[in-house]
């Protein structure tokens, strides 16, 4: 039999009836992932037509592969960098085909952004998540949940949000998503 102050062991106090006692258990004895991680959601350009390209379209030798962050990207005098849109279904890694320009540390996405809407991180989301080695999925996916790895290095779009643990738990962030259970709960 279900009790109703059972719901408040859930975040949010879903009506979840079909959970199980030791679902239940999980949620109010063990650590939630926000504890190990933090969720962001990434930046929408307005227009990925300008910004964006895939990996072919672009010269190679003006990419910037593995920056530490602001300051490594802005002093190599690159002008593309990896980018995470989310994309097709795929869990572990992968889903790397794109790349953005951010030269000069996003100016022309940051000045084209606060020219539509007054002010760039209105659209321009999470910058100081930037560059960061993550975990990211795909926002919208007509198929199951996958999580892949990115590394360091990396911008990351709202299709492509991301969460952020420690490196030394990267693997154990992406293993319990790509669980059977984690989209279970």
């Amino acid at each position: 039999k279900t009790q109703q102050d059972d719901f408040k062991k859930i975040p949010g106090s879903p009506v979840a009836y079909w959970v199980s006692d030791n679902k239940r258990k999980m949620f109010s004895e063990l650590k939630s992932i926000g504890e190990f991680a933090e969720a962001r959601q990434g930046m929408a350009t307005s227009d990925n037509n300008r910004f964006l390209r895939f990996w072919h379209e672009v010269d190679i030798s003006q990419a910037k592969f593995g920056a530490e962050d602001a300051d490594d990207a802005l002093s190599s005098g690159k002008k593309w960098f990896p980018y995470n849109k989310g994309g097709s279904f795929r869990k572990w890694w992968g889903n790397q085909e794109y790349l953005i320009n951010w030269e000069f540390n996003g100016k022309e996405v940051l000045d084209y952004a606060a020219s539509l809407y007054g002010s760039p991180t209105r659209t321009i989301k999470s910058i100081n998540y930037y560059f960061k080695p993550s975990v990211g999925w795909s926002f919208v996916s007509s198929s199951y949940f996958g999580v892949r790895v990115y590394p360091k290095g990396f911008l990351f779009d709202v299709g492509g949000s991301s969460v952020f643990p420690s490196p030394e738990r990267i693997e154990q962030v992406a293993g319990f998503l790509c669980s059977d259970l984690a989209p279970e709960l």
